[in-house]
């Protein structure tokens, strides 16, 4: 709010505008020679300006292994003639890889980089006429998917959130006339999300489902003029590594301890501990108020243990991931990565409104109710209400013929209190179900503050149906 003085000078409008943000704790920062950027005081932000505002022409070859981030968008920038913005919250330096791509057009190129950033949870938004921000992408969960072929001379929109890959393979299989073939090694069920981009040609469409599959460490490998297969990335492997390393790495300490209260200010670090030897990478995630300055470099005490080192201030609530979809550094000595999860704690001196927030959601009720008999076949959806306000993600979990099939135009969504999140089913007579409520390497079951659900196993039988 800045009352009205009356007619001001053009100029004098400016400064006092300027003075104005300056006293709401903002600065002005210029960007290039017509644009100012607007931050908060004390934040830091990476800009990434085009070194000419020309578009690059002709094909080109598109190809990062493990580059910085800001690698990736200084191309951006030079493709598009663009100023491209990273927001705080972004890691500048996390490493992209994009699998070679040979002689693309350039626009294609552009395509295939908006493809692979939206697979790793960031978004870009339009900044003026000549820039656009990156910022990590809201979890907002909803699935998408069309009702019939899609035809090539239509232009169309693609949007898949928590959808399972299957439904992903058949959408490309409707984009592009051929048959699709997971392999083996392949969970049909992993759960997809691409983030909306509207109005594509067919072709186009198909493009960007290829990023994203690429960005997700699957190949698409043709095996006839009509087909291709999707497989896995190969990954590194050790053939004399025991049966036990093969398994994902589990977390087995951390300190502070996971939901720890009144925790020491003057703690200088954070540890991991996990049950195997660990290949010596690591991804601490998270962003925001909420994660800890960090004073240096992480770095590993032995083969098993993580230390982060951090400032804490008393009276804070702090949460760091470990690992998340897009970031998968710690694993195991065989290559395999532990599944995300999060520590979070409160340091002493903080409130009970802080505190509340490292509280597990528990559930208070099922509908129909966990373990429920004779339940009615007609049915049209689940229910399960929470004790604390959700995050907005879920992670419905299970498969095969006791898992319930749901209408395709319809995916699980949440009330607007965020309590309760419902999943449309069709529900046959005489048949038992069962599915869970989040699993060992899936917890987008979470809290507002990010806390996870503990696994929970939701069964029930239906009905014998009317003769």
């Amino acid at each position: 709010t800045l009352k009205s003085n009356g007619p001001v000078p053009v100029e004098e409008a400016a400064r006092l505008i300027e003075a104005y943000l300056s006293a709401c704790d903002l600065k002005m920062t210029p960007v290039g020679k017509t644009a100012v950027r607007i931050d908060p005081i004390a934040q830091e932000i990476h800009a990434v300006l085009p070194a000419k505002a020309v578009k690059i022409k002709g094909p080109i070859p598109l190809s990062f292994r493990e580059a910085p981030l800001r690698l990736v968008t200084d191309f951006y920038a030079e493709l598009t003639g663009q100023s491209v913005i990273l927001s705080p919250q972004v890691n500048a330096d996390r490493p992209c890889t994009l699998k070679t791509v040979s002689r693309l057009p350039s626009e294609e190129a552009v395509r295939l980089i908006e493809a692979y950033l939206s697979a790793c949870d960031l978004k870009m938004t339009p900044v003026g006429e000549n820039a656009v921000r990156i910022d990590p992408a809201a979890q907002e969960i909803r699935a998408v998917l069309p009702s019939k072929p899609i035809k090539s001379d239509r232009q169309i929109n693609v949007d898949f959130r928590e959808a399972p890959l299957r439904q992903v393979a058949n959408f490309y299989a409707d984009l592009t006339g051929q048959s699709v073939i997971l392999s083996p090694q392949v969970n049909a069920d992993r759960p997809c999300t691409l983030k909306a981009v509207n109005r594509l040609t067919s072709e186009e469409a198909a493009r960007l489902i290829e990023a994203y599959l690429s960005a997700s460490d699957l190949t698409i490998t043709p095996i006839s003029d009509t087909s291709v297969r999707i497989d896995p990335v190969q990954q590194e492997s050790k053939p004399s590594a025991p049966p036990a390393e093969e398994e994902p790495p589990r977390i087995v300490s951390t300190t502070p301890a996971v939901g720890a209260a009144d925790i020491d200010p003057a703690t200088t670090e954070i540890t991991v501990s996990f049950d195997q030897d660990m290949r010596g990478g690591f991804s601490w995630t998270g962003g925001g108020p909420d994660y800890p300055e960090v004073t240096g470099g992480p770095s590993w005490r032995d083969s098993r243990t993580c230390v982060l080192p951090v400032k804490l201030e008393p009276g804070r609530y702090y949460r760091v991931g470990i690992n998340s979809k897009s970031h998968q550094n710690f694993r195991s000595k065989a290559g395999v990565p532990t599944p995300p999860s999060a520590l979070y704690f409160t340091t002493r001196g903080a409130s009970d409104e802080l505190k509340a927030r490292t509280q597990k959601p528990a559930i208070l009720e099922m509908t129909p109710a966990n373990g429920a008999v004779n339940v009615d076949p007609n049915t049209t959806e689940l229910r399960v209400t929470f004790s604390v306000p959700m995050g907005g993600g879920f992670s419905w979990t299970g498969g095969g013929p006791e898992y319930p099939a749901g209408p395709e135009d319809k995916g699980p969504y949440w009330t607007e209190d965020k309590r309760t999140c419902v999943r449309p089913v069709r529900l046959e007579p005489n048949h038992t179900y069962r599915l869970g409520l989040n699993s060992f390497s899936h917890k987008n079951f979470q809290s507002a503050a990010g806390v996870p659900l503990d696994p929970v196993v939701y069964t029930f039988q239906t009905a014998a149906g009317v003769p």
